[in-house]
């Protein structure tokens, strides 16, 4: 089977993901990228200039040029809008052609997907077995109606669904992520190497949407899957070789909450200038992982010394009286 995966605006980890999965298992995968110039739904937006490229016949023909068997769109609840208004133009052209939405807003809303007639399938959470579930399931003509994570239509346009199976536990066990895909579209995408050292989050803030994966998933099943430091290492070493990569940034929910793991990945660059011994390379790229490890190693350091902050509380006994002026008024007695 042939599967076109699209997605606009940035890098996309998931489609990566998905594609590695689908090849290695015997499928071809071909992208489709809009670029969204002027409004990425993430970091620019222009409304005059974004008129002048937002036309989705282009975006459908490009598509359809690819010949798939099944279209995927990867989707936010920001481009949800783009993705359904091409799947449109697609499903004027092809009415038969299967089209399935993936991602974050599609899990947390499937059935408001579901009621837009474009759309065929929804997959919800993880999505590596699901979607190939369902490309086998298409491509064999056999009803892909009992396929966990996935959501359908029948003809009378009643839509069914199915649980999740459960989480993906071995990581190391997956596929590098084809990020091919975009950097041989567009080799400016790796210099900025985006990856995962984890997948799932063990918080349940309510403003984040990985809240909804412990809605959505056995309680029992422990969100945290974590990949080994030599997987991560095999994957920027092999990608670094092949493209000019300057700085690797991990993308994950939490880091550094494991701290066996962090101090196997502090001998990250020794092992990495041993792994590529025999290339011209005097370093691994610099990793930033974020603000949220920091902000976390700091609140835990005050925790620690409450009598710290105690110091910097204000000597007991009577406020000192004002003797400035405030706001230009008269200095209190």
């Amino acid at each position: 089977m042939r599967v076109t995966l699209a997605c606009m605006g940035f890098e996309n980890q998931g489609v990566e993901a998905l594609s590695a999965f689908l090849k290695a298992h015997g499928h071809e995968v071909a992208l489709a990228f809009d670029p969204a110039l002027f409004d990425d739904k993430l970091l620019f937006h222009e409304h005059r200039l974004k008129s002048l490229f937002d036309d989705p016949e282009p975006f459908a023909e490009r598509v359809l040029a690819t010949r798939p068997d099944v279209v995927g769109f990867s989707v936010f609840s920001i481009n949800y809008p783009w993705g359904r208004e091409r799947a449109r133009r697609i499903k004027r052209r092809a009415p038969e052609l299967p089209v399935v939405f993936g991602g974050i807003h599609p899990t947390l809303a499937p059935d408001a997907v579901m009621s837009e007639p474009a759309i065929d399938h929804v997959i919800v959470g993880e999505g590596e077995s699901a979607l190939l579930d369902l490309v086998e399931a298409l491509g064999a003509g056999a009803s892909p109606r009992a396929l966990p994570n996935v959501w359908g239509r029948d003809a009378d346009a009643t839509v069914w669904s199915n649980p999740v199976r459960p989480y993906i536990r071995d990581l190391d066990a997956l596929p590098l992520p084809d990020k091919d895909l975009f950097y041989d579209l567009d080799g400016s995408f790796a210099r900025a190497f985006q990856t995962l050292s984890t997948r799932g989050c063990p918080y349940r803030c309510t403003f984040c949407c990985a809240s909804h994966y412990h809605r959505l998933y056995d309680a029992r099943d422990n969100p945290i899957r974590r990949r080994g430091v030599t997987t991560i290492l095999r994957e920027i070493t092999h990608f670094r070789a092949r493209h000019r990569v300057e700085r690797v940034l991990f993308e994950d929910d939490v880091f550094g909450n494991d701290r066996a793991w962090l101090r196997e990945f502090a001998a990250l660059p020794a092992r990495g200038r041993a792994a590529l011994q025999g290339r011209d390379v005097s370093r691994v790229p610099r990793c930033r992982v974020g603000a949220a490890a920091r902000r976390r190693r700091l609140l835990q350091a005050r925790a620690r010394r409450p009598d710290r902050q105690r110091s910097r509380a204000p000597p007991p006994g009577p406020p000192r009286e004002e003797s400035r002026p405030r706001g230009g008024g008269a200095a209190l007695p």
